[in-house]
């Protein structure tokens, strides 16, 4: 059995295995927008950011909210 350090690890990496291949619960920071409205934010394993190919200065994605579902994908514009 993985010690406690381990464990964490794994979990900064994107490899929780008490989660699907590629599956991860996130949590939602709700706050409010410079304007004064409600917004959500969340932070996405460093794996996935790797994955879509980004790098630390790129900081924009493109990012879409499809029947129940939410897609972020990369922008080649950038």
């Amino acid at each position: 059995m993985k010690n406690q350090k381990e464990s964490n690890q794994g979990n900064r990496l994107g490899k929780n295995l008490n989660y699907k291949e590629g599956e991860r619960e996130l949590t939602i920071t709700v706050g409010k927008s410079g304007d004064g409205y409600p917004c959500g934010k969340m932070n996405i394993p460093y794996q996935w950011f790797k994955e879509l190919g980004l790098e630390q200065k790129q900081k924009n994605v493109i990012a879409k909210c499809e029947n129940g579902v939410i897609i972020i994908k990369k922008n080649d514009e950038t």
